[in-house]
């Protein structure tokens, strides 16, 4: 196609004919720009669409935790961890591959999983493998000074299996 704009755009031609050549390169270009046009809506739309309607299920469940009491004192810690849950499930579960009609079924199941994992961090427990929210929860309650509730979250992080990566963080 550019080989073909090209050539009729460094035609040397008579004035006239020079004119009706730039107009057939200009239609060329309008063509493809409304194919992508066109595919910016039927793939690139959707797949926006599907997202954030999955990210209302998460803002809802973070809704939750800014409203309920239990959380006041270690809500940042929680709520980085939660972000961290929701990244991690999006790039494991999402594709746009996925009908429209799985939308209601993908929701369903990331409620589920965001309320599990806020149920395993009001128990004190890490929502997935990685051990970040041990040691975030553990500075933050060094800095409130409860420094054994520290220590067992650090003893937390030690046990798990990234101890190299927690090093540097410890």
């Amino acid at each position: 196609m550019v080989f073909a704009l090209k050539s009729l755009l460094t035609v040397k031609s008579v004035p006239c004919f020079m004119e009706s050549n730039l107009e057939k390169a200009k239609d060329a270009r309008n063509i493809l720009v409304k194919i992508r046009l066109s595919r910016f809506l039927e793939k690139d739309i959707a797949k926006i669409t599907k997202k954030e309607e999955l990210f209302s299920v998460y803002l809802n469940v973070l809704d939750g935790v800014y409203k309920d009491d239990i959380f006041s004192d270690q809500r940042d810690v929680i709520v980085s961890s939660l972000h961290e849950c929701w990244g991690l499930w999006l790039l494991m579960y999402f594709s746009q591959e996925k009908s429209t009609e799985k939308i209601t079924s993908l929701k369903e199941q990331l409620k589920g999983d965001l309320l599990s994992a806020k149920q395993k961090l009001l128990s004190k427990q890490s929502p997935s493998s990685m051990v970040y929210y041990y040691i975030r929860a553990g500075n933050n309650l060094r800095e409130q000074e409860r420094l054994a509730e520290s220590i067992e979250m650090y003893t937390k992080a030690l046990e798990g299996q990234c101890i190299k990566e927690i090093i540097p963080l410890y």
